[in-house]
């Protein structure tokens, strides 16, 4: 009897550490396997296009609980009224805000969310997760009004959209609050859309561009609806992938799917049909789960964690936020949201060479196999 103890207590303390050792790493660690995982899992699924947006959906192989209910959007949670944003005191300061959340769940706000009000409409700068607390919590922010500074609330409401998606991709490249006025400034040039307090908002509110932005939405309605192991999406216009978004699950994909059209639709508004293909966009992928994260924060809140991590490389730059709930609640970490922005070439897809894609996948076209003898030529000199 005490043999078979012996030998069920010696079962047990092989058994254990791997139940509960991951846990146990250090956070850094915890996150990045936890993106490395969830970036394995994914693959391309099927192909949307529509005038001068091209998606590629991208699905998770990985079996998904889907729980719909564990995150409340931004809009969902402002119209529960569960929200207090606020300036973060009397003086204010453009770059952060104060949120609080009298609700019930965890409310997710995406990296380009608007809120306006107070002395300023602002962006979020990074996805965030947001608990049920009494405790206020500053969130990183952008100002997209660079001509007020005069209070016309006493706090911030949603404002029901995100920014153009090369203002996000602005903000993500560099923390210069002046570089994000100068692309919103761009961006409504482009428009012709004249604004009084450079609102970047008032773009969306010009009757021309909301029909045509409408006509996108409209379209492309039903592509997160195909299939629940669609959690993300390659967007690409012209000849070049301008943003991938990854979710959750589906559910969440879904609830922000007219926001994300809107701003994607803003790029391609004046672009081109996008000459994009498939296997561009396979590789793509394939060379993104090469890239490992490079730098990481983390905010720590009663008991759940925010892990953000950033993908930097010489051809583009992203960012991760990682759920990490403690050891003792049952609940697996989790990627609520990823996103990566290739820089903007004039070439079809070249930052593929600096993420390990093999030479021969350059030669299909003449574009692309002139863009490898070039590389031949000089690595010659």
């Amino acid at each position: 009897m005490t043999r078979k103890l012996g030998l069920l207590f010696l079962l047990i303390s092989f058994i254990t550490p791997k139940v509960f050792s991951y846990n146990q790493l250090p956070p850094k660690t915890y996150a990045q396997q936890t993106l490395v995982r969830h970036i394995e899992h994914l693959h391309i699924g099927r192909v949307h296009e529509y005038k001068n947006l091209k998606f590629f959906t991208i699905e998770s192989s990985h079996r998904i609980r889907t729980n719909g209910t564990r995150y409340v959007t931004l809009d969902e949670a402002t119209d529960k009224g569960w929200l207090e944003i606020e300036e973060i005191s009397y003086s204010g300061s453009v770059g952060t805000v104060r949120i609080k959340n009298n609700g019930t769940k965890n409310v997710f706000i995406m990296k380009g969310e608007i809120i306006v009000g107070a002395k300023q409409n602002r962006m979020a700068t990074r996805s965030v997760l947001i608990p049920p607390c009494d405790t206020w919590f500053d969130v990183p922010v952008n100002c997209v009004e660079r001509r007020r500074w005069s209070n016309t609330s006493a706090g911030f409401t949603s404002g029901k959209t995100l920014v153009p998606n090369s203002v996000r991709q602005k903000s993500t490249e560099t923390a210069s609050q002046g570089a994000v006025w100068r692309e919103i400034s761009k961006v409504q040039n482009e428009c012709r859309v004249q604004s009084g307090t450079q609102n970047v908002v008032d773009v969306y509110k010009d009757k021309n561009i909301e029909q045509q932005i409408n006509d996108y939405v409209r379209h492309f309605s039903y592509v997160p609806h195909e299939k629940e192991a669609t959690i993300g999406i390659i967007v690409t216009t012209g000849d070049r992938i301008i943003c991938v978004d990854t979710f959750a699950n589906n559910k969440l994909l879904t609830k922000l799917w007219p926001k994300l059209i809107r701003s994607y639709a803003m790029d391609a508004l004046h672009s081109k049909r996008s000459t994009v293909r498939k296997t561009d966009a396979f590789h793509f992928m394939e060379a993104m789960k090469r890239k490992w994260p490079s730098i990481y924060e983390e905010l720590a809140v009663e008991g759940v964690r925010n892990a953000h991590l950033s993908l930097t490389n010489t051809k583009g730059k992203g960012s991760a936020l990682v759920m990490l709930p403690p050891h003792y609640i049952d609940i697996a970490p989790e990627v609520v949201h990823m996103d990566f922005f290739p820089k903007s070439k004039s070439d079809q897809n070249p930052f593929l060479w600096d993420m390990g894609i093999p030479e021969p996948i350059f030669r299909r076209g003449p574009v692309l196999e002139s863009i490898t003898i070039e590389r031949r030529r000089e690595s010659r000199r």
